[in-house]
């Protein structure tokens, strides 16, 4: 992200309502959501913000997760807008948005028409991992060939000319491809959600599949308790074991260390709706 220091304290003034919002839905709804990522990091080691970051990250737990996607989508009144894979074309997978549309955060990346691009606050699904990935199981291999039959059923076939025996049967293999996207989305959440009451360990499965992310699986008593953080003006909620979860994703987290911004190269106008911009050279 390219912005000044005022800018960028108004889009975390944007982000902070968003997650007053965010709250207040789980609250209502009893739903855990838990700070993560780079948000994470910047409540343990900052109290708030990394400054050089520019959105706020939470995850869920599976069943929290989907029931987020069966409730957000009518509680959210304008602006705010709830984005997921099955109501916006261009979504990325395991990930969805709470979204300000009287704001802009227009990404490098090409996105179709009726994708929102207001600034957001991400919400990621944590799903079953594998619980030893130098050994994985026939759920685990399962779960892998389902989810190339979904997003590269080229690459699939490739290995199994090659020798490859798939944990799913050929029939499978037809049936996702001649699905339509969604039917095939539904089709891997509703194997993950099933896998979820076996998981030792958790993670992004879809999300980091999708976007070739690498980040490590979590053991899943880390989150069996939350504690709330303080945040900038707030608090935020955070797994009870946040240390041994940053120490497995950076390493020595206290140490700052500025690397790239996956938002970088991304447009944000805090004071003006997406909708002016669309269609129009920025």
């Amino acid at each position: 992200m390219d912005a000044d220091n005022e800018t960028l304290k108004k889009i975390w003034t944007v982000e902070l309502d968003l997650l007053e919002q965010f709250d207040r839905f789980c609250k209502t709804f009893d739903l855990t959501y838990y700070a993560d990522y780079g948000t994470l990091l910047g409540a343990v080691r900052h109290r708030g913000f990394i400054p050089w970051d520019d959105d706020i990250d939470v995850s869920m737990m599976r069943p929290d997760y989907d029931r987020l996607l069966s409730l957000a989508e009518s509680y959210f009144k304008p602006p705010y807008f709830f984005q997921h894979c099955y109501n916006t074309p261009g979504s990325l997978w395991g990930l969805s948005k709470l979204i300000n549309d009287d704001t802009t955060c227009i990404e490098t990346r090409e996105l179709p028409p009726g994708y929102h691009h207001g600034i957001f606050l991400d919400v990621f699904v944590l799903d079953y991992a594998a619980a030893d990935d130098a050994h994985p199981s026939a759920l685990d291999r399962m779960l892998d060939d389902t989810w190339l039959a979904v997003s590269n059923p080229e690459y699939l076939l490739h290995k199994m000319k090659n020798g490859y025996r798939p944990e799913i049967s050929a029939d499978m293999i037809s049936g996702i491809v001649a699905m339509p996207l969604a039917s095939k989305l539904q089709l891997l959440d509703g194997m993950l959600a099933q896998a979820f009451d076996q998981a030792k360990k958790v993670n992004r499965f879809s999300f980091d599949k999708a976007t070739n992310f690498d980040f490590p699986s979590r053991d899943i008593r880390y989150f069996e308790k939350t504690v709330m953080l303080p945040y900038e003006n707030t608090s935020i909620s955070a797994p009870s074991h946040y240390h041994e979860i940053l120490s497995g994703d950076y390493g020595d987290y206290m140490t700052p260390r500025q690397v790239g911004n996956y938002h970088a190269g991304a447009f944000f106008d805090p004071d003006r709706p997406w909708r002016s911009y669309i269609g129009t050279r920025i």
